[in-house]
């Protein structure tokens, strides 16, 4: 397996969570590096790796001041932060800007989280319990319109002040990074909703880079992304058929992207009256399929790992939109542009200059 296939991550020292244990669960693709707080102030150490997670735990706050700029310029050049409860103090410092935190701590006690973001939902459902074993957890006041929220709850603060609505699961871009912030630890949470949503909060941080380059290509083609799911496959297997209900007048893009050319992944989509509509695979990331004009309804999806390095191997899943523009001349039919100014490849769903008799992207005859 080439060493790139791998992402390069660094863990601190467990404390009163253990992210260490969640990455161990997940097989020999997740290995990583034991670090001390201590090498979270130097830079030069940090930049070896792309994914640093943060264990909640006493020391944060005697760090969280002096760790602020290595910590600011890691992620400004493409690392990816995953921050628990009292490590919350690092984000204080680096990116005040981002979220705001209550001056007094989180009570103990189970909060019912709700999902707001559509591909957590999909794997999760609307709400779950999440448990907070010990009081004083760092509480989200306020975040900035360009943090993402992905679970929100109501909560009661120790003075005694309740809490309504505020953000419990969030990420945000830095620069050329990420960061992620999850105000409870997750020793406690053992229903399997919870350990579902663990594997989410692994995945994420590691997908973190594909994830941004796929709305980034998304953005050339004029496609707005709907809803981005995360997860992993192991070798051989088939993920979950995911859904998504496509409104008139659109046109559709699923785009399957991850990290690696040692993998080679399927995906089928099947239009909203059931059939397969189309089924294309690739060791070459990313592969997608795009659906001009959609017919209205609910389109499903699915990937399939043909040759996957190791178990639970991640992926990113992206569902786009555009609205389907009409271009009207006397005595024609009414087209689109789509039609006009695009040939889609019906092998790997890739669109490609007006006339062409070759895919760019995978050479095969238009």
């Amino acid at each position: 397996m080439r060493d790139q296939e791998k992402t390069k991550i660094a863990v601190t020292p467990s404390g009163y969570d253990d992210i260490g244990a969640v990455l161990d669960s997940m097989g020999e693709g997740f290995a990583y590096d034991d670090i001390t707080s201590d090498d979270l102030c130097e830079l030069e150490l940090l930049s070896r790796y792309a994914v640093v997670f943060i264990n909640c735990s006493e020391e944060c706050q005697g760090y969280a001041y002096e760790a602020r700029g290595s910590l600011q310029r890691f992620v400004q050049r493409g690392g990816v932060l995953y921050v628990s409860e009292w490590a919350g103090a690092y984000i204080r410092e680096a990116f005040p800007e981002y979220i705001t935190f209550s001056d007094e701590g989180g009570e103990r006690g189970t909060v019912v989280a709700e999902v707001t973001d559509p591909g957590l939902w999909e794997m999760l459902g609307p709400s779950l319990e999440l448990h907070f074993d010990l009081p004083g957890w760092k509480a989200i006041r306020h975040t900035n319109q360009n943090t993402r929220v992905y679970l929100r709850g109501s909560y009661v603060l120790e003075d005694g002040d309740h809490q309504e609505d505020r953000p419990l699961l969030v990420s945000f871009d830095y620069g050329q990074g990420h960061v992620i912030y999850t105000a409870f630890h997750n020793e406690p949470q053992l229903s399997e909703k919870e350990r579902q949503l663990l594997r989410f909060l692994v995945l994420k941080p590691v997908t973190a880079k594909v994830a941004r380059a796929t709305v980034k290509l998304l953005a050339t083609e004029r496609l707005s992304a709907e809803k981005e799911t995360v997860a992993s496959i192991d070798p051989g297997g088939s993920s979950p058929v995911y859904s998504h209900v496509v409104p008139n007048g659109v046109n559709l893009k699923i785009l399957l992207n991850w990290r690696g050319r040692e993998t080679t992944l399927q995906l089928s989509v099947y239009s909203s009256d059931g059939g397969l509509y189309r089924q294309v695979h690739s060791n070459a990331p990313p592969l997608g399929v795009t659906v001009p004009n959609a017919q209205a309804g609910n389109w499903q999806y699915q990937v399939t790992g043909l040759a996957v390095p190791y178990a639970n191997f991640p992926y990113v899943l992206t569902v786009a939109t555009q609205p389907v523009a009409v271009w009207s001349q006397p005595g024609l039919p009414d087209r689109t542009i789509t039609d006009y100014l695009a040939q889609v490849c019906r092998h790997c769903g890739r669109s490609n200059r007006p006339r062409a008799k070759f895919c760019a992207n995978c050479g095969q005859e238009l």
